[in-house]
């Protein structure tokens, strides 16, 4: 089975455009301590800009939670 295209509308590019997904490191301040968490990024194959496909922000929020959990595990 033919892996589905990830396409989705670029603010840059202004138009519809394939994206590919990596990992990005980000840091984020939690109780006045900063922690570094990595969360998928989408990128336009045309242009290189960051894209935000739906769905995008749910699955990083969801990331950064999983990892920050096991951060307080190790604690």
């Amino acid at each position: 089975m033919a892996e589905k295209k990830k396409i989705d509308f670029c603010t840059k590019c202004r138009k519809e455009t394939e994206y590919s997904l990596t990992k990005k490191g980000i840091v984020q301040t939690i109780e006045g301590r900063d922690y570094c968490f990595f969360v998928t990024a989408t990128i336009c194959k045309e242009c290189g800009a960051l894209m935000s496909p739906p769905g995008l922000i749910d699955q990083n929020v969801r990331e950064v939670e999983e990892q920050y959990q096991v951060m307080q595990e190790r604690i």
